[in-house]
């Protein structure tokens, strides 16, 4: 699972404001990254996005182990 992936589950159930405060990131990068225009992030952020997904019981198997 990528990472655009887990972040439209998580739009599921939170908005991208508030998945970037949770990783600390701007609402906007957030949004980028779900939409797809940004292809990658860090290590940090993806570890970050991989903890909080993991935390709403989100599969994250390929995503910054």
């Amino acid at each position: 699972m990528n990472i655009q992936t887990v972040l439209n589950q998580l739009k599921t159930t939170m908005t991208d404001a508030e998945i970037g405060e949770k990783i600390g990131a701007p609402q906007s990068t957030v949004t980028r990254l779900r939409n797809g225009k940004h292809k990658t992030t860090y290590f940090e952020r993806a570890e970050a996005i991989r903890k909080l997904a993991e935390a709403h019981n989100i599969n994250t198997d390929s995503v910054a182990s």
